[in-house]
């Protein structure tokens, strides 16, 4: 907690100024105890969000042991210091196995964390894999780079040819090729 004090040091109040130093001694007490209760508060500033750089139409591309293994492509980039990552506007990130695009991903807004490479979407998440046309729907969806798998606790909708499952939250390959989905509910099409 931190404490203020605040010292008065005029005279008395005779003569032609002692109306005016009055109201100065009164503003100067209302000051003082607007500063003392704002201390006192307990409330802390809330921290400031310093944008260390801001990218128009970002293009990054991820390699493993010398092979593509993402690219990503956004309008606009934030990029923070604390914690490092940059805020990605409308991101659009394609994933690769064996040189070959084998799923793109797109949503409004997203979070690529600058030291794991690790990488979050939210809103209108729409993940496609080109390999066998399953396309996955959702609003949140991590990708961890160190595990190679995609992530969410979200409501989630899967369509391949022949059917749809729903379901809250999801572990999957990039390619979609494995799916693990957490209560799911599956609708057949015929």
């Amino acid at each position: 907690m931190t404490a203020s004090r605040c010292v008065n040091a005029g005279g008395g109040d005779r003569g032609k100024g002692g109306l005016l130093r009055r109201a100065g001694i009164a503003a100067t007490g209302f000051f003082c105890v607007a500063a003392w209760m704002a201390a006192c508060s307990g409330a802390s500033p809330s921290p400031k969000r310093v944008i260390e750089q801001r990218i128009k139409r970002l293009h990054l591309i991820a390699d493993a042991d010398g092979k593509r293994s993402w690219e990503l492509r956004a309008v606009e980039a934030e990029l923070l210091d604390d914690p490092p990552k940059a805020l990605l506007t409308e991101p659009q990130i394609y994933f690769f196995k064996n040189g070959a695009r084998i799923s793109q991903v797109s949503s409004r807004r997203g979070e690529v964390f600058t030291s794991s490479h690790d990488i979050h979407l939210s809103s209108a998440v729409v993940f496609e894999s080109l390999t066998d046309s399953t396309t996955l729907r959702t609003d949140s969806l991590r990708y961890s780079s160190k595990r190679d798998k995609i992530f969410t606790q979200s409501r989630v909708a899967v369509t391949r040819p022949g059917g749809r499952i729903d379901g809250q939250g999801l572990e999957a390959a990039p390619d979609l090729s494995e799916i693990r989905i957490k209560n799911q509910h599956s609708v057949i099409s015929r």
